[in-house]
C-alpha cells in the first residue's frame, strides 16, 4: 500500500523488520562457533609443531655443551604443552558434540523430512574410523608429549650418575616429580581418547 506526501509523491510505508527465528538463531550460533572451533583446532596443530622443536633445540643443548642437567627441562615443556593440547581437544570436541545437537535442531525447526539428508551433514559423527586408527593416533600423542619426559629423565639420570655420583636431594625430587608428571599426562591422554568414544553429544559446547 503507498500513501501520498504533501508534492504527490507516493512513498512506501517502512515494514518493521524480519524478527528473527529460532532457525536464523542456530545458524548465527553455528557460524561464530564454527570460527571459535577452526581458531582452536588451528592452535592445537601448532602445539604440535612446537614441542617437537622444543624438544629438539633442549636435548641438543644439552649434548653439545655436556650438561645433562638441561634434560630436565624437557619434561617441564612436553608437560605444560601437553595439557594444553589436551585442553584444546577437549574443547573442539564439546563443539563438534555440540553441533551434532544443533543439527537435531535446525532439522526440526525446518521441517525436514526423515527421508532428506541430514542438515549439517558433515559435522555428523564419522564411524569410519577404525580402532587402529584410533590406537595409532594415541600412540603418536604419547609419543609426542608424554614419552620424550620420561625418556629425557632416565638419560639424565645415566648420563649423570656415572659422572657425578648420586644427585642432590633437590634434584632428584624434581626428576621424581616431573616423571609422575609425564605419567600423569599419559593416563589424561588415553582417558581424553576413550572419552571421545564414550561421552554423548551435548547441548552445550561450555559443557
Amino acid at each position: 500500500m503507498y500513501t501520498k506526501t504533501d508534492q504527490g509523491k507516493e512513498i512506501r510505508p517502512l515494514t518493521p523488520p524480519h524478527a528473527p527465528t529460532r532457525g536464523d538463531v542456530h545458524l548465527a550460533e553455528y557460524e561464530q562457533l564454527k570460527a571459535e572451533q577452526r581458531d582452536r583446532i588451528t592452535g592445537r596443530d601448532r602445539l604440535f609443531w612446537f614441542v617437537f622443536l622444543a624438544v629438539g633445540v633442549i636435548g641438543y643443548q644439552a649434548l653439545s655443551t655436556d650438561d645433562p642437567h638441561r634434560l630436565l627441562a624437557i619434561p617441564a615443556v612436553v608437560t605444560v604443552v601437553g595439557w594444553l593440547y589436551i585442553t584444546a581437544d577437549r574443547k573442539i570436541t564439546a563443539l563438534r558434540r555440540y553441533f551434532h545437537s544443533l543439527a537435531r535442531e535446525l532439522a526440526i525447526e525446518t521441517g525436514s523430512a526423515p527421508d532428506e539428508p541430514p542438515l549439517l551433514a558433515w559435522e555428523q559423527p564419522s564411524k569410519s574410523r577404525s580402532a587402529l586408527q584410533r590406537g595409532f593416533q594415541l600412540w603418536v600423542l604419547l609419543s609426542l608429549y608424554a614419552a620424550p619426559g620420561i625418556v629425557a629423565v632416565g638419560a639424565w639420570a645415566y648420563l649423570t650418575l656415572p659422572r657425578f655420583g648420586p644427585p642432590a636431594p633437590t634434584l632428584a625430587i624434581v626428576a621424581a616429580i616431573m616423571t609422575f608428571d609425564c605419567v600423569i599426562l599419559a593416563g589424561a591422554f588415553v582417558h581424553n581418547a576413550f572419552a571421545r568414544l564414550d561421552r554423548p553429544a551435548n547441548t552445550s559446547p561450555t559443557a
